[in-house]
């Protein structure tokens, strides 16, 4: 009981308000501000201009804004497919993490205040309260079981996957999600075999139930020019929580 109470003492939500009236007759849901944000800030290594997006708030404001008034269980009609919904849960917790880096600036690493990034922070997404960790675990590798998100999802640091300078869409989720899985796994920093040992990212140990039937045999299958074999030692890099930050 003690526990549970410093835990909600310690607990913040983050509510960006924005004007509701220019979502109440939406289509589709866009992601022009998003784009925008990320187009500007992130370069093609996946690292960010946090100081300059420091002084150029407004459409990530924006953007956060619309995820909690909108969303495929407060608008479903916005969200037919599958892929507009994991699509959207992922561009909700790239931006609520950009947002939060901001929130805190200046910061050198997400790592120096996990407890608080991760869980005692809160946004309203989709007309809820949800911390980042409810985001990615209650909602995207609960409801979609899709071992690929892992290199989708951007925890700001420089043991993430890289982040892409545009948002992942509905119709083009399918070749983005092959395509960072692509890259994630052909950087020796996340894969590398050497001596007969193969060493992956701590991302493949933290989440091995997703990598069926082993992180192992899911590596080897898609980068089979490894030659990895069921007698191949694997070790996991430590991870690195340094702001992925230019």
């Amino acid at each position: 009981m003690v526990c549970a109470v410093l835990l909600i003492g310690c607990s913040k939500t983050i509510e960006v308000r924005g004007d509701a009236t220019r979502w109440a007759e939406l289509k589709e849901f866009p992601y022009d501000d998003w784009a925008a944000v990320l187009s500007t800030h992130v370069d093609g290594d996946g690292r960010v201009d946090y100081a300059a997006l420091h002084a150029q708030r407004g459409r990530l404001d924006q953007f956060v804004a619309m995820l909690g008034a909108v969303g495929p269980i407060s608008t479903p009609a916005l969200f037919p497919t599958k892929a507009h919904r994991l699509a959207y849960w992922i561009n909700a917790y790239n931006a609520c993490t950009m947002h939060q880096v901001w929130e805190h600036w200046p910061i050198d690493s997400v790592g120096d205040m996990k407890t608080e990034f991760f869980y005692w922070t809160e946004y309203v997404v989709d007309g809820e309260e949800r911390s980042l960790y409810a985001i990615e675990n209650d909602i995207v590798r609960k409801q979609f079981a899709e071992p690929r998100i892992h290199f989708a999802l951007n925890c700001a640091s420089a043991g993430c996957p890289r982040l892409p300078a545009e948002p992942f869409l509905p119709l083009t989720l399918e070749a983005q999600l092959a395509r960072e899985t692509k890259r994630f796994l052909d950087e020796t920093r996340n894969v590398e075999m050497a001596n007969g040992k193969l060493t992956l990212s701590k991302i493949f140990e933290w989440y091995a139930g997703d990598f069926m039937p082993t992180a192992k045999a899911w590596v080897a299958k898609r980068r089979a020019v490894l030659k990895i074999t069921h007698e191949s030692n694997v070790q996991f890099r430590d991870y690195d929580w340094a702001l992925n930050k230019q």
